[in-house]
């Protein structure tokens, strides 16, 4: 036990005589660290804190005064670089457009701000970058008057910027011209960037970069493209509309002012256009209806009207040319008609069925020769059932029909309407024809023929024929005393 108490002690004296010598070494560090702290404390208090960059200048550690020589110091040796369109670059000096250094003024209030916001020790490894503007001055009228020697600046060098446009070539064919980039600059903005960029002392300035070249407002699109090539097919299609001997070319002279292209491109044809050309179209050409001039197998001069003639159905032109356009067509054509009785020229075609009321006879004329001729036996004036004059047309034809009406029912061989329910048909319950049995026993207002006669008028006629019937006299359909004088 003593000698284990001899060593306890032992140890004990050599542990503190250690711990004495660790204090002695320990606390002058420490104190040491605690100056350096101090002191640097102290030491940044007026100076800026480590990664501290100014305008672009590394103002690490610097005093007010530190950072003003180098403010300096820069500003004697400072060239902008302006990189231009092309590759092209061109240079401004601080001399040249009268940049100086200012006053320690805004130095000092950034120190203050950074005082207040930062902790050297905390921020000593991060960068900070300030931009203030009061440090430096610019002369205005020698910064104008070095920007107007700028080559960027010169107008007989500067292009100005076209829009991508549809446009004719020398042959009327649509094609795509491509935008021209030019290298005019945003004059306004150009200025206040290169203001600026003096003013923080920026090394270059890319023109392209920083969007300051005017752009054209329309580029190429594919949708242009896609509007050269419908153009190019409207404007190809060409219908030709024949009123009989007569002709309307629509072309690319006729319906070119009709295109329309909106802000996408789109094609098409103006409504007002179309119908327009239609209506014109019709008012020149539509004549059913009007009267024309005929001369009767005696020789006799008539001027009749009716339903015979020509009329235009304008809604189906429009959609017809709007899609015959669209499609490049080239094509020769009637034009749709609402109403087709005869030809567009205002005579009677050659093959027609003439009727003398007066005198009870009919001629058939086919292609221009009188084919047959014959009396007949018209509407019964007594019963009021006179035969209309007036110039028709034959609206189809049937076999074995039966004719019915109030009080009768008459079966016939061939029947040849022309005048609503009146029409041309065999009469095989008469014996006679002609003469003035049509005052007092004839029909309901049909034209009653011989059978020989029905049958070749029938077997030559068709829808359409002309049916022209007249009266010599003006005592057609009265009963005058005195009417078969």
């Amino acid at each position: 036990m003593t000698e284990q108490l001899r060593k306890t002690k032992r140890y004990n004296r050599q542990l503190v005589r250690r711990t004495q010598k660790a204090f002695a070494i320990i606390i002058p560090l420490l104190l040491l660290f605690v100056g350096f702290l101090l002191w640097r404390t102290f030491y940044y208090q007026s100076h800026f804190y480590p990664g501290t960059v100014i305008n672009g200048i590394d103002c690490s550690r610097a005093s007010i005064e530190e950072a003003a020589e180098l403010f300096q110091e820069e500003i004697s040796r400072y060239i902008l670089t302006i990189k231009e369109r092309g590759g092209g670059e061109e240079k401004l000096s601080a001399q040249v457009v009268g940049l100086v250094y200012m006053a320690n003024e805004p130095l000092k209030a950034l120190k203050e701000e950074q005082n207040q916001a930062h902790n050297w020790l905390k921020d000593r490894t991060v960068v900070k970058e300030y931009t203030i503007d009061q440090i430096v001055a610019l002369d205005e009228d020698r910064l104008d008057a070095a920007l107007n020697t700028l080559i960027a600046l010169d107008p007989s060098q500067v292009t100005e910027p076209v829009d991508a446009q549809l446009a004719k070539d020398r042959s009327g064919k649509y094609e795509v011209i491509e935008e021209v980039e030019g290298n005019a600059l945003k004059l306004d903005e150009f200025r206040e960037r290169v203001s600026a960029a003096l003013m923080c002392l920026d090394e270059e300035i890319d023109l392209e970069a920083e969007d300051l070249y005017r752009e054209p407002e329309i580029r190429v699109s594919q949708a242009m493209y896609d509007a050269a090539d419908t153009l190019n097919t409207y404007l190809s299609a060409e219908i030709t509309y024949t009123f009989g001997a007569e002709k309307e070319v629509v072309n690319r002279r006729t319906f070119e002012d009709w295109i329309l292209i909106d802000e996408d491109y789109n094609v098409a044809l103006s409504f007002e256009g179309l119908a327009n050309y239609a209506y014109q179209t019709a008012l020149k050409y539509d004549n059913f209806g009007e009267a024309i001039d005929f001369v009767t197998t005696t020789g006799v001069k008539l001027t009749l009207s009716g339903y015979y003639g020509w009329q235009i159905d304008q809604d189906a032109m429009i959609l017809e040319l709007k899609e015959l356009i669209a499609a490049g067509e080239t094509v020769t054509k009637e034009p749709p008609t609402s109403r087709q009785i005869g030809v567009y020229e205002r005579t009677i075609r050659r093959t027609y069925v003439e009727i003398d009321l007066w005198n009870q006879h009919l001629y058939f004329y086919m292609e221009g020769r009188l084919m047959l001729e014959t009396d007949i036996v018209s509407g019964c004036v007594e019963k009021g059932h006179t035969t209309p004059v007036g110039l028709f047309y034959i609206y189809h034809k049937e076999r074995n029909a039966i004719l019915r009406g109030e009080g009768y029912e008459s079966p016939v061989k061939y029947w040849m309407p022309f005048n609503g329910g009146i029409g041309l048909h065999d009469a095989s319950w008469r014996s006679a024809f002609g003469s003035h049995i049509y005052m007092y026993a004839g029909s309901h207002g049909c034209i009653n023929l011989p059978e020989w006669a029905a049958y070749e008028i029938y077997s030559n006629v068709s829808e359409g024929t002309p049916v022209i019937c007249y009266a010599l006299s003006d005592h057609y359909g009265t009963l005058n005393e005195g009417w078969d004088d």
